[in-house]
This record gives C-alpha cells, structure tokens and sequence, in this order.
C-alpha cells in the first residue's frame, strides 16, 4: 500500500458539526489549550465545507480558519487523496 505524503499522525480531533460559530470558536479555544497542554504536534478540526449552512453568513470553517490564522500553522485535511477539504490539520507550536 503506497503512503499518502500528505498524511500526518493525528493526536487528537474536534467535530464542529451542528454547531454554532460562536459555540463551535468556544470549543476550539478550548480544544487547542488542552491539546497544546498534552503535548499534542497535530490535531484535525471538522468543519464541514459550510455548504449545507442554513444561514447566508459566515461559515464555522470560515471563522476557525480566522482564528486560527496568524496564530498557528495549519492546512486543509489532504488525507483520503484530498477528499476531505471539510476538515484542517493544526500543528501545534
């Protein structure tokens, strides 16, 4: 089996899912502390791609990739051949 070179090992993963942005930027605040306290290298976010969004606002994948810019580096999730473009890796510094 060929390995993907875009794969990383994963420490740990958040599911936004269902929530809102306020409630999902609460849970990554709180997510990434905790992972930065465990010593964690690379968590996954889930966002979804905000395409099934109810309201014609900012998106959760929108306003995460906002917070986390300038303060962590981070990429689309390119695991699965790039399929899954609803999800970012964070490394942690």
């Amino acid at each position: 089996m060929k390995q993907n070179k875009y794969e990383k090992k994963i420490d740990d993963e958040l599911d936004l899912h269902g929530q809102y942005v306020n409630q999902a930027l609460e849970l990554l605040r709180e997510f990434l502390t905790e992972a930065r306290n465990n010593g964690f290298r690379n968590v996954r976010i889930i966002t979804g791609k905000g395409i099934h969004s109810e309201e014609a606002g900012v998106t959760i994948r929108e306003s995460v990739i906002g917070y986390l810019d300038g303060k962590y580096q981070w990429t689309y999730d390119k695991s699965n051949n790039g399929l899954n473009s609803g999800a970012i890796i964070v490394k942690m510094k």
